[in-house]
């Protein structure tokens, strides 16, 4: 059984939309410098927290269409077993 259009929109987006900020993130962190960059690094971090906000709107919606639209059947089943071998150990 596929997911439906939106969740697997969703899914990916936010993939790669955390991709994205954790790169930017690296290069800021790693290639720029106050001393040289200046307000280019800046400007590069301030595009960072924006990504990042993006992302947790994102996962906010993420949960509320989860709860919406629930798992198949044989998701939920594999769900449950995974949950269960994982607190027994």
């Amino acid at each position: 059984m596929k997911h439906p259009k939106l969740t697997r929109f969703l899914h990916w987006s936010t993939a790669f939309i955390f991709i994205l900020a954790w790169l930017i993130g690296f290069y800021s962190g790693n290639f720029l410098t106050y001393a040289v960059d200046g307000n280019f690094k800046g400007d590069v971090i301030t595009l960072h927290k924006n990504i990042a906000t993006l992302i947790i709107f994102l996962f906010i919606f993420r949960i509320t269409w989860r709860y919406i639209r629930p798992f198949p059947h044989s998701e939920k089943r594999l769900l449950i077993l995974f949950t269960f071998y994982y607190i027994s150990f």
